[in-house]
């Protein structure tokens, strides 16, 4: 098992969005210590309190091993930009 966790920052470096997705891991087809591609779609609701500007989206892969969440791969992120609620 694998979880997910997607950040949204705002300018200010404030989290303002996040959610987290579990999903299952392998199957009969996967190699032991290959990588493998997976794809999950992620819906975040912005709060009005979001400081227009810059911000980043990032992508936290987690499993459970050994009993406590460690990493899974790297973390990424992607620049986005919040637009004033006027615009």
């Amino acid at each position: 098992s694998a979880y997910l966790w997607v950040i949204i920052y705002d300018e200010l470096n404030v989290p303002i969005a996040i959610q987290g997705k579990g999903f299952t891991v392998g199957g009969e087809d996967v190699e032991i210590c290959q990588p493998k591609e997976y794809v999950e779609r992620f819906t975040l609701h912005i709060e009005k309190f979001a400081f227009a500007g810059f911000a980043t989206v990032h992508a936290v892969p987690r499993m459970y091993w050994g009993g406590e969440w460690v990493a899974a791969g790297p973390e990424d992120t992607v620049g986005i930009f919040i637009l004033p609620e006027w615009a």
